[in-house]
């Protein structure tokens, strides 16, 4: 009778199993639909009296295969649970689950690779996970073999091809950094090598090129006014920070001039070094605080941009966990250069990803490849006085004058304690005379 409620469920739940397929790739605990059905991935689960069954999946991929694999598991009211395997952990991962019956939904490799590279596996598998017992499951890829082999010609002629094209890798690599990239931020570009720039608008018949590079300390929108005309190393240009409105600093003007309140660079290009600045000529651009992005490998960019306002320094360290563009790929963040990881997730599918201390990361819309990384050094330029340590040290010195006083208090003598002793003892000399 068990075996044939279990051949019922799991045909019902075979119609489902295509639906579910698109259902896990969400991102982690999203809820599916009307009936509350959830996705929840491995890492958000623990061992708990609720969860203690332990099953882990183990996948027999070729080495170096670099795509991240998954198993998915589904309850008896339809919620899936996601194992991901990967190079890193050996395709081998743990979920805890609360014991009960579940159906294995889907094995095989996430992305556009699942038709080319499956699995060997029955999809109306049934399991039953139990505490105390090892709830194993054991999938191999199809043609295993063949498709190891076929890794390793790719890598030896990916090598071949490197090896003989060094100069023209060298050359593309060199033209890909002069190229620019939306950051995100209307008004700013992104260098391939990591520089930041800004769009300059120009109002004025002097003939010249502005260029604002470097990675702005502050937000601001910035207009420089030519106030004095001559060429350069003569001409006097004015700064206003708040768009026009006023202006609180002048400077000759130079061939690059750096604005040390906003941290950034504006260099003048001139097509000859006799063209006169004319008076009333504007340059306006607006700049935003940001950080200078360290990319590990100039030839696989899939960029990141980072703005905020922090309000403590951090030593920013980003790493991709699996092949993909925006809503897809995942990524770690660690704030103290990769010793601890701070947070895990999935690109968010506008690129924006908020996380605390008011920084804001900027994923580029194309792919990225697994094991790309990022550094950078997060400086505060926040001039906020934090009040809390001091209110804290306030309180604290207020506590212990108060027990000092207590105590002094209670260790002194009483003004009257010696008149009533004094007093006693006299009436009871009196007494017996």
């Amino acid at each position: 009778m068990k075996k044939k409620w279990m051949v019922i469920f799991a045909i019902i739940l075979t119609f489902v199993n295509p639906m579910t397929l698109y259902a896990t790739q969400n991102s982690p605990s999203d809820t599916q639909g009307d009936e509350g059905i959830k996705v929840i991935e491995d890492y958000e689960t623990a061992h708990s009296e609720t969860t203690p069954a332990k099953v882990t999946a183990e996948l027999e991929v070729p080495q170096g295969f670099g795509q991240s694999c998954y198993v998915t598991l589904m309850d008896e009211e339809g919620n899936s649970y996601r194992i991901s395997c990967t190079e890193e952990n050996d395709y081998m991962n743990s979920i805890y689950l609360a014991e009960g019956v579940y159906f294995v939904d889907y094995a095989g490799v996430y992305g556009d690779n699942i038709s080319q590279y499956a699995f060997d596996y029955v999809p109306e598998q049934v399991i039953e996970a139990k505490s105390g017992e090892p709830n194993v499951l054991h999938y191999r890829m199809k043609n295993y073999e063949e498709v190891q082999n076929q890794i390793k010609e790719n890598q030896d002629r990916l090598d071949e091809l490197t090896n003989g094209a060094k100069n023209e890798t060298e050359e593309s690599i060199q033209e890909e950094e002069s190229t620019f990239f939306p950051s995100g931020i209307e008004g700013i570009l992104v260098e391939a090598g990591g520089g930041t720039y800004y769009e300059v608008t120009h109002n004025g018949s002097t003939k010249t090129e502005c260029v604002v590079s470097g990675n702005a300390i502050s937000d601001a929108d910035v207009v420089l006014r030519v106030v004095k005309a001559g060429v350069i190393g003569e001409a006097v240009i004015e700064l206003s920070k708040d768009g026009g409105a006023t202006y609180d600093a002048s400077a000759v003007i130079s061939d690059t001039l750096h604005i040390g309140t906003l941290g950034v660079n504006v260099s003048f290009l001139m097509e000859n070094d006799a063209e006169k600045f004319v008076v009333g000529d504007t340059f306006s651009f607006k700049v935003r605080e940001n950080f200078r992005v360290i990319y590990n490998n100039p030839m696989y960019r899939g960029y990141v941009t980072i703005f905020g306002h922090p309000m403590d320094d951090k030593k920013l360290y980003i790493r991709m966990l699996s092949s993909g563009g925006r809503g897809e790929s995942r990524f770690t963040v660690s704030f103290d250069g990769g010793t601890t990881v701070a947070l895990q997730d999935i690109v968010p599918e506008d690129g924006k990803y908020q996380m605390d201390d008011n920084i804001t990361l900027i994923f580029s819309d194309h792919d990225f490849a697994k094991g790309l990384e990022y550094t950078a050094e997060i400086t505060s330029n926040d001039t906020t006085i934090n009040w809390i340590p001091a209110f804290f040290l306030c309180t604290i010195v207020a506590v212990l004058l108060t027990a000092a006083y207590v105590y002094l208090m209670l260790q002194r003598d009483k003004p009257n304690e010696y008149k009533l002793v004094t007093y006693k003892q006299m009436r009871e000399e009196e007494h017996y005379e």
